[in-house]
């Protein structure tokens, strides 16, 4: 009489079990996400941005920017990655070695200039920026009183949902709002790169 009970309780264990992996398993993919503008500073919509890999089953995933010029590819496996962007009338740009671990949020602004679109403008070696703004603005979003009641009731799937529903939500038209009223740039390393501060302070040190 009671073995049917047992097995139901050990399939519901590992259901369970198996429930939490896949929901960690998602969790745990990596992005890639930046703005595309031209020359002149302006946004560019209608980029295509293909992110290639080994690591992807279908080799290549696309996503093309907003009205904005913002994009966003999403659930990226570890691995190495080539982002090349496209679009009529502008150079092709490729960055090669992104590498992309764990959950790591990758942030990579890229210029496009006037030219034509067989042109390819190759960047080799990029290390994209962990972007501790989004970080910290996701961690404010965290519903506490949900958290701990899930903690508290030992329920992991629970916490997990509290935690996954701050975190996979795009806080970036916020920050850009928040640096523009302040006068800032969105992404003040590519800012420091492209005005040449570092070459400039390299030269000073030398």
């Amino acid at each position: 009489m009671h073995k049917p009970c047992h097995v139901s309780a050990f399939a519901l264990c590992g259901l369970l079990l198996a429930s939490l992996a896949q929901a960690q398993s998602a969790a745990g993919r990596a992005s890639i996400s930046g703005i595309v503008r031209d020359a002149s500073g302006g946004v560019l919509p209608g980029v295509t941005v293909a992110a290639s890999s080994p690591s992807l089953i279908e080799k290549t995933r696309e996503q093309v920017s907003d009205d904005a010029g913002r994009y966003r590819i999403i659930d990226l496996p570890a691995g190495t990655y080539t982002l090349t962007l496209t679009l009529q009338g502008f150079t092709t740009v490729r960055r090669d070695a992104i590498q992309l671990e764990g959950n790591f949020a990758a942030s990579i602004n890229v210029e496009l200039t006037v030219g034509q679109l067989s042109e390819v403008v190759t960047v080799t070696g990029s290390t994209p920026i962990v972007n501790i703004q989004s970080a910290y603005a996701k961690a404010l979003l965290v519903d506490r009183d949900a958290l701990r009641a899930a903690q508290a009731a030992g329920d992991v799937l629970g916490a997990h949902r509290v935690l996954t529903a701050a975190y996979e939500t795009d806080v970036r038209p916020v920050l850009v709002a928040s640096r523009e009223a302040s006068g800032l740039p969105f992404d003040p390393v590519e800012t420091f790169r492209r005005e040449g501060h570092a070459e400039r302070l390299t030269h000073e040190r030398a």
